[in-house]
């Protein structure tokens, strides 16, 4: 979920939906179509809505991830790019909000101004990308890795460039960040 200008957009994965939700009625005034399975919102610097979409593997044809551009005014796809077919999740935007990050084959990182994307971290710098997160405050990118889901995980923080700056042991399944 994501408050924009008094609404709340909420993803709705089994019905490829973003809702639009008056925030201060708790009504729903609007939906969105986007791709299969909407799981992560993010804003830009123009005040876009992102959404990543994880796909679907269990449909006849098989529906490939995305991630929409959505103009918050008018509740509108303005744009949208297709991805491989490794299932994407999770993302963040970066301080300047003109980079996205994303975890799909490793992490992956999208020119919001041109639409392209190319690896950022591979598979190999983690055992099992869990969860990502952008810290404005010192301009660093947060990758958790899950290892094997049942022995503790890592955190890694790493430079815009890619660089690992540290790392630091967390507890089982490390998937979220809360910054303040």
């Amino acid at each position: 979920m994501l408050l924009v200008n008094q609404k709340a957009y909420i993803t709705a994965p089994n019905k490829n939906l973003v809702y639009v939700v008056d925030a201060q009625t708790d009504v729903v005034s609007d939906s969105i179509s986007v791709g299969a399975s909407p799981s992560a919102l993010g804003l830009d610097a123009q005040n876009n809505l992102w959404v990543l979409c994880a796909g679907s593997s269990w449909t006849n044809p098989v529906q490939m991830g995305a991630i929409y551009k959505i103009d918050v005014a008018q509740n509108t796809v303005l744009n949208h790019i297709d991805l491989d077919p490794i299932y994407p999740a999770k993302m963040a935007i970066n301080s300047n909000e003109n980079v996205l990050y994303f975890i799909q084959n490793g992490v992956q990182k999208l020119d919001l101004n041109s639409m392209s994307y190319a690896e950022f971290l591979p598979m190999s710098a983690a055992q099992s990308f869990y969860g990502i997160a952008y810290n404005s405050e010192n301009q660093s990118l947060y990758v958790s890795d899950a290892k094997d889901f049942v022995s503790k995980g890592l955190i890694n923080i790493y430079d815009q460039q890619g660089n690992l700056k540290s790392s630091v042991e967390a507890g089982v399944n490390p998937s979220s960040f809360y910054f303040y």
